[in-house]
């Protein structure tokens, strides 16, 4: 049987879509270096704090963009 999704973790999930995906752009445009976490806040739409608890460091983030974009592109 399939588990439902409670609210709560429907808008997680949703947030780190939206995180990542802003990821991928601010780093596309402006390189890893240069891309820091107000930067992509902004671009999500959220606070600078989210990212921090979702992710911890720069470095998680961008592995999870790179997960994230790897699942959406990959065809089996």
């Amino acid at each position: 049987m399939e588990k439902k999704l409670t609210k709560h973790e429907i808008k997680r999930i949703e947030s780190d879509r939206r995180i990542l995906e802003a990821t991928i752009k601010v780093v596309g445009e402006k390189g890893y270096t240069n891309a820091n976490f107000k930067e992509i806040a902004k671009e999500a739409g959220i606070t600078p704090g989210l990212i921090t608890q979702r992710f911890e460091t720069k470095e998680n983030l961008l592995a999870g963009a790179i997960y994230h974009v790897d699942t959406i592109w990959r065809v089996d």
